[in-house]
C-alpha cells in the first residue's frame, strides 16, 4: 500500500516537472521576443524616418522570429517541449 502511495506521488511529482518545464519554455520564448521588439520599438521612437521605419520593422520581424525559432530549437532539444 505504502509502495503504490509512492509510485501514484512519483508520478505527480514528474507530471508536475513536466508541465512547469514546459511553462518555462514558453514564457522564455515568448520574453525573448517582446524584448527584442521592445528595443527596436526604443529605437524606432528616437530615431524617426520614414526609410529608418521600414528597416526597423523588418528587422524587428526577422530577429524576433530568429529568436523565438531558436529558442525552441534549443528546448525541443532538450526535450522540453
Amino acid at each position: 500500500m505504502i509502495g503504490s502511495m509512492m509510485d501514484a506521488t512519483f508520478h505527480l511529482w514528474d507530471r508536475m516537472n513536466l508541465i512547469m518545464k514546459r511553462l518555462t519554455s514558453i514564457s522564455t520564448i515568448l520574453m525573448s521576443v517582446d524584448s527584442r521588439g521592445w528595443d527596436l520599438w526604443h529605437e524606432f521612437v528616437f530615431n524617426a524616418g520614414a526609410e529608418m521605419a521600414i528597416r526597423l520593422c523588418s528587422a524587428a520581424a526577422a530577429s524576433m522570429v530568429a529568436v523565438g525559432l531558436a529558442i525552441y530549437s534549443y528546448f525541443r532539444k532538450i526535450k522540453w517541449l
